[in-house]
């Protein structure tokens, strides 16, 4: 059973066990996933890791946690009541940039993002995060183009979605030279269909 630590000390201990076993669990998956390795990686003891979490379990629950807590932070960031008013190239920026930098630091996120990683407990994280992500995005452009149907604006919020898994399946197997250019002609394609779309009549 996960214990949840208090005070500030161990909760950096516990962030960095997560993030270690999220390396990990992205190299070599569930069955290669070793308590003994993500300590080591983490720079703990193995005993300062069971003080947490009893089993890979627990730190498989852990990193379902921090997705889930993540995506909502985004959600609440980009996409609530305000963002409708954020000028899309702004909105497109800064929502990309903050996908790619939640992917290094958590790279089991790419993997669920794009749906090559088909463990049925992370996927489900994924889904329900991708519709509200989608929700929100509709609303967006539905008021950057009101003549735009709901049926319309779901469209293109997947689209967008699309988009940007497309730019992970390119970072995933092209050069690290190239990636920061893979990331700038994504947000220009991004914008540019987000703007043809809500000017469209």
């Amino acid at each position: 059973m996960r214990r949840y630590p208090k005070q500030a000390r161990s909760k950096a201990k516990v962030e960095a066990i997560v993030q270690a076993a999220n390396q990990q669990l992205r190299l070599t998956g569930y069955d290669g996933l070793s308590t003994a390795e993500v300590a080591k990686q983490a720079n703990v003891s193995v005993g300062t890791l069971y003080q947490f979490f009893d089993n890979k379990d627990d730190l498989m629950e852990a990193i379902a946690e921090a997705h889930i807590d993540d995506l909502q932070r985004y959600q609440s960031e980009f996409l609530g009541p305000d963002s409708i008013y954020v000028p899309p190239e702004i909105l497109v920026n800064r929502m990309l940039d903050w996908l790619v930098q939640h992917n290094k630091h958590f790279p089991t996120f790419h993997p669920l993002f794009t749906g090559a990683w088909q463990d049925k407990e992370f996927t489900s994280v994924m889904d329900e995060g991708l519709e509200n992500i989608v929700t929100g995005i509709s609303q967006i452009l539905r008021h950057h183009g009101p003549h735009l149907s709901e049926q319309n604006a779901t469209l293109g919020a997947t689209v967008l979605i699309s988009v940007t898994k497309g730019m992970f399946l390119m970072l995933e197997s092209s050069p690290e030279t190239t990636h920061d250019a893979i990331v700038e002609e994504t947000k220009r394609l991004c914008l540019l269909y987000f703007n043809d779309l809500v000017s469209s009549t």
